[in-house]
């Protein structure tokens, strides 16, 4: 084989380099390899400070009212009228309707406002006990449904009868936050209570000389009329609930002039009576449009929150009737608000200084003898209602001590 076999393996060799090459080629166009993906650097974010957060006002004052409605709470379920700075109770079995009344409207509005399902079962245990006492003057005979609750006829008389009839309308107020939520056990019975309760204060004959009360009289009269329509009273029957209204509405105007703190009820029972009965509500409106130093603050000192309390109501009532009416008269009617929510807490809003640091919140009512700094389960329950209103927490400053 000699030169000639080198000569085969040399062409052999130059063979398998070339084919190599080829396959090289072949592969670099099938396979390319991918570039090394560098992912972007984190973006930077400075630490979080811990910064406390700032309660709201409006429901920071909120949870410590329904705090004091909570502590007027006594062993039996019922609520007294007012606590002193010692925590001393006044039970008054007299007023047990009112005082389950004002803590029904409490609740309402905290449910309403926040919706927390806690406020449901307070607000069914009042509900029920409130059919009892209706029931119990009404028909005597609901004992055999309400065993637990036997010991109110020891105490239940006609002031209390009265009482339950004079707070229908803040029953109604009540009703109106819960209405159609599926709170109430029973809102067919609670709608029977309230016209019941309004048609029957029409026939009673009483001797009022406070204008606060006759207000209470004829705005409870004028919450009745517009369930009395579905209810199969007669024409003749809603006459006399609409004239007592109007009556008992003039009598409080009449009696507010003899004394000039009760003047805002007598606007409270003229403006639920012109409304209820479709009138137009505007001539008594423009009332406020007066500066409210001029017409209502005229006094140095605000005694009782419930001086102006009813002014508030009706300011609210305006101010919501006007929604979506952004003019000079929506901003006076919350203007006004405002101004008189601040009178009342700068004067009547209990300081821990002036209880040696015991019943430190709540608002006082020193109009009348005794302790000057006694803290009212109405007033309190009433303010909760107003600082609670949807349409003005977001617009209302509060005074926090």
């Amino acid at each position: 084989m000699g030169k000639k076999g080198e000569i085969n393996k040399l062409y052999i060799l130059l063979a398998c380099i070339a084919v190599s090459l080829f396959l090289l080629v072949i592969y670099s166009f099938i396979y390319t390899p991918k570039a090394p993906v560098i992912s972007a650097p984190p973006e930077y974010k400075p630490p979080v400070k811990d910064v406390p957060s700032v309660p709201d006002p409006n429901t920071f004052q909120s949870k410590r009212t329904i705090d004091v409605v909570e502590g007027m709470k006594s062993w039996t379920s019922d609520f007294n009228m007012y606590l002193d700075c010692q925590g001393n109770p006044e039970p008054a079995p007299e007023n047990i309707p009112a005082t389950k009344i004002w803590a029904l409207l409490a609740y309402a509005s905290m449910y309403d406002s926040t919706g927390d399902q806690m406020y449901i079962p307070k607000i069914r245990e009042l509900e029920e006990s409130l059919y009892y006492i209706h029931g119990f003057f009404y028909r005597n005979s609901v004992k055999k449904d309400y065993p637990e609750w036997d010991y109110y006829g020891a105490n239940l008389s006609q002031a209390s009868f009265l009482s339950l009839k004079v707070m229908t309308d803040r029953m109604n107020a009540a009703y109106s936050l819960l209405k159609g939520k599926g709170v109430l056990k029973n809102e067919v019975l609670f709608e029977k209570m309230i016209v019941e309760n309004g048609v029957g204060l029409s026939k009673m004959d009483v001797y009022v000389p406070q204008a606060q009360t006759a207000s209470m009289i004829s705005t409870s009269l004028s919450a009745t009329l517009p369930y009395m329509t579905d209810s199969g009273y007669s024409e003749a029957e809603k006459q006399k609930v609409s004239y007592e209204a109007s009556y008992w509405a003039n009598e409080s105007w009449r009696l507010s002039y003899a004394d000039n703190i009760e003047r805002c009820w007598a606007i409270m029972a003229q403006y639920d009576y012109l409304k209820a009965t479709g009138q137009s509500t505007t001539e008594l409106a423009t009332f406020f449009f007066a500066p409210i130093k001029e017409t209502i603050l005229t006094k140095e000192q605000v005694v009782a929150p419930v001086e102006l309390q009813p002014c508030m109501e009706v300011l609210y009532d305006l101010y919501k009737d006007s929604d979506g009416v952004k003019d000079n008269r929506q901003k006076k009617y919350l203007q006004n608000f405002v101004e008189l929510n601040n009178a009342l807490l700068a004067e009547t809003q209990l300081k821990p200084e002036e209880c040696d640091g015991k019943q430190a919140f709540g608002l006082k009512v020193g109009a009348v003898g005794g302790d000057p700094n006694r803290v009212f389960l109405s007033d309190n329950a009433y303010q909760l209602y107003l600082i609670t209103r949807p349409e003005l927490k977001d617009e209302v400053d509060v005074v926090i001590p």
